[in-house]
C-alpha cells in the first residue's frame, strides 16, 4: 500500500444503489421550484473523492445519507460527516470539497452547515473547532482555493511530481 498516508487501509463499504427520482411539478409548472430533498443532496456529494484514497466518501462512509438534513422550507442543509480516523488531517479539506460541490449544486438562496460527528475527530476532543465550517466565507475566494488545490493535486499526480520540502 502507499505509505505516508493517515489512514493507509481503509475499510471499504458497498455504495447503495442509486434511487431514480421522479418529479410532478416538472409535469405541472416549468417553471415552479422543485423541492430538495435529502436524497438529492447526497447524490450530489455521494462520489466526491477522498484527498487521500481512490476511492469515494460514500465507500468510505464518510458521509451518509442518514447523515444529510435538509429543511426546504428555511433553505437549509447540514452535512454531517464522520472521518475515517479520529486524527484525520484531511477533515478541513473533506469538508470544504463538500461546501464546494453543494455551493455550485444548490441555489444560492441555500445555508449550507458542515459538521464533523461528535466524537469522530481528535479536535473536538482537545476543545478545537473547526471554525472554518462556521464562519462566513466569501464564496469567491473558497472557490478559488479549492480551485488552486485540485490543479495543483491533478498536476502533481499526471507528472508524478513530489511537491514535499526537502533541504
Amino acid at each position: 500500500m502507499v505509505s505516508g498516508l493517515i489512514n493507509a487501509n481503509p475499510i471499504i463499504y458497498e455504495k447503495k444503489e442509486r434511487r431514480t427520482r421522479t418529479s410532478l411539478t416538472a409535469l405541472q409548472d416549468e417553471y415552479a421550484a422543485e423541492p430538495i430533498d435529502q436524497q438529492e443532496i447526497f447524490d450530489h456529494i455521494r462520489d466526491i473523492k477522498d484527498p487521500e484514497h481512490p476511492y469515494s466518501l460514500e465507500e468510505l462512509k464518510v458521509i451518509t445519507e442518514e447523515a444529510v438534513e435538509v429543511d426546504d422550507q428555511r433553505n437549509y442543509v447540514r452535512i454531517t460527516f464522520t472521518p475515517t480516523v479520529e486524527h484525520c488531517s484531511m477533515a478541513t479539506i473533506i469538508g470544504l470539497c463538500l461546501r464546494v460541490k453543494l455551493m455550485r449544486s444548490l441555489p444560492s438562496r441555500y445555508k449550507v452547515d458542515i459538521r464533523v460527528a461528535p466524537g469522530s475527530h481528535a479536535t473536538e476532543a482537545a476543545g478545537k473547532t473547526f471554525l472554518l465550517f462556521s464562519l462566513p466565507v466569501d464564496q469567491v475566494v473558497l472557490l478559488q482555493l479549492m480551485h488552486l488545490y485540485l490543479l495543483l493535486k491533478l498536476f502533481t499526480e499526471a507528472f508524478s511530481i513530489d511537491l514535499r520540502l526537502t533541504t
